[in-house]
């Protein structure tokens, strides 16, 4: 994602960094994005790359992002504000467990303690507790990853999503629910029209004849 610091907390990454090797936790994190705190990162985490535990991912065409994603265990969120993060869901479908911080968005929506951990959002030391205890309990992490899987293709399916719109607007809007044409409307589909209709010799012609047209 973006490196930047307001809005995706980036800097608290050396943190958790030095907090994890504090715990001698085995790990290799893989830093996957661009941004203006990209050289920062780079300075703060030059030991962590040096040996081999933290890299920095190049940017890659996004049908083949999947397969750097599925390499990991884990997905680790530190935003310090969110609206609906799609590489939460994309993550959590490819089976890594979130640990995200818990700050009002999709995260308290979509992450819980069958799929997920949620800390808060700001304390380094509670992003390493966490990735520490799934790194200690191999079963525990596989029956989170098994269900956040389940979530984002249950839960947070495109047809789920949908429905929640759907609903939304029915419950705030039911004038919308069921909407109607007026009778002097009669909406035909546009594969129902020949394509000489649109093409470019005719629609000078089209455009006269609907002047020409009598209003009523």
């Amino acid at each position: 994602g973006r490196l930047q610091q307001s809005q995706k907390q980036v800097r608290i990454f050396p943190e958790i960094w030095r907090e994890l090797k504090r715990r001698n936790v085995n790990f290799r994190w893989t830093i996957h994005g661009d941004g203006p705190e990209k050289d920062f990162l780079r300075e703060q985490l030059k030991e962590g790359v040096n040996a081999g535990e933290v890299s920095f991912s190049v940017p890659v065409p996004y049908d083949e992002l999947k397969n750097i994603i599925g390499q990991h265990d884990i997905y680790l969120l530190t935003s310090a504000h969110e609206g609906g993060p799609l590489t939460l869901l994309e993550a959590m479908a490819q089976g890594l467990v979130p640990v995200c911080g818990d700050i009002p968005c999709i995260v308290q929506d979509a992450v819980n303690s069958k799929n997920g951990i949620r800390v808060p959002f700001d304390d380094p030391t509670a992003y390493a507790d966490a990735i520490a205890t799934l790194a200690c309990d191999r079963q525990r992490t596989d029956d989170l990853s098994a269900e956040a899987v389940r979530t984002a293709e249950t839960d947070h399916s495109e047809i789920a999503l949908a429905q929640r719109y759907l609903d939304f607007l029915a419950d705030t809007q039911p004038e919308l629910a069921s909407p109607a044409w007026p009778d002097k409307i009669v909406p035909k589909p546009i594969v129902a029209a020949s394509p000489l209709k649109f093409h470019p010799l005719v629609r000078p012609l089209r455009r006269l004849a609907k002047r020409l047209k009598p209003r009523a």
